[in-house]
Order: structure tokens, then sequence, then C-alpha cells
């Protein structure tokens, strides 16, 4: 049986990321970009944290590049 793993809190993906709260609910809303992968669950916002690895990661490559985060 497959188990899946426990969704993050926003504060929580704020902690990793080094912003605010307020930071990852406007990126993971689309109305900023980088966009943060989200589900959302009625009026919650809820992250896998494999997605939040691949964002983190994404964004990683594309300063190391010089490449602007979209």
């Amino acid at each position: 049986m497959n188990q899946v793993a426990p969704l993050l809190t926003a504060r929580e993906v704020a902690r990793q990321l080094g912003v605010s709260v307020t930071w990852v609910l406007q990126h993971a809303s689309g109305f900023r970009k980088p966009q943060v992968p989200s589900i959302k669950l009625g009026g919650a916002v809820r992250f896998r944290q494999e997605d939040i690895t691949v964002f983190i990661e994404h964004c990683r490559r594309c300063m190391a590049n010089g490449i602007p985060i979209v």
C-alpha cells in the first residue's frame, strides 16, 4: 500500500524557504512569480514536500546560470 506523505502548511514552507507566510501564499496563488506549486483544499492551501524540493532546485539552477526565475 502506498503511503502518502503529509502535506505542508504555508508556515512550514515559509520556514524552509526563509521567507514570510505572506510571500508563500502570494506565490502559491499565481499572482507573483516564481509560482510555488500548491494544492488548494477548500479555503486551505497545502504543499507537497517533493514539489517544494523541485521548486528550490529550479530556483538554485536558474540563479547559478543567471537565468531569471519564472
